[in-house]
């Protein structure tokens, strides 16, 4: 399989990037503040993922589901759900697959907890020796391996993420 990203959607976007069988790259975006104005907010980021998308060349796409609290307001829902959005319709557009992935899923898998703190999600990562320096890269890594076993199988024995959450945890 070709390469796949992972992303953490928000204003600090996690990413993730790479084949399979290699220890892929991490990194965040951060998007503009921009209030409001949720056009200008998905233009930045519609920008930064067709120039992702040109630099990786993936075979998928893993996407975080926008996540809504009640104390979410009007502009911060609809820039996560325009998030998603944008993110498919570039996808499409490329024919390339992409999947919708709940970061709490993601998390339990990757650490063993879906409630995991940054800080042991970043230990998680680093066990496998991806340079997140923050929680949104960690996030975007778990994502990223989460999506690849759900999609290649036999990288489930690389992504032992049981054991890796245990180890975690102690």
């Amino acid at each position: 399989m070709r390469k796949a990203i992972g992303l953490d959607l928000a204003k600090f976007a996690g990413w993730c990037l790479g084949a399979p069988d290699e220890t892929p790259l991490t990194g965040t975006f951060t998007l503009p503040e921009t209030g409001r104005d949720v056009g200008r907010y998905l233009n930045a980021y519609a920008d930064w993922f067709e120039m992702m998308l040109d630099y990786g060349k993936p075979a998928l796409v893993a996407f975080e589901a926008p996540f809504l609290s009640n104390k979410s307001n009007l502009a911060t829902s609809r820039k996560l759900i325009g998030l998603c959005n944008v993110t498919e319709q570039a996808c499409s557009r490329r024919a390339i697959a992409c999947t919708e992935v709940s970061v709490q899923t993601a998390r339990k898998y990757f650490t063993g907890r879906g409630n995991a703190e940054p800080a042991q999600r970043i230990a998680c990562a680093r066990m496998f020796g991806v340079a997140a320096t923050n929680e949104h890269e960690a996030d975007a890594f778990g994502i990223w391996a989460y999506s690849l076993v759900a999609k290649v199988p036999d990288m489930m024995s690389r992504f032992n993420m049981g054991l890796l959450g245990m180890a975690a945890r102690r």
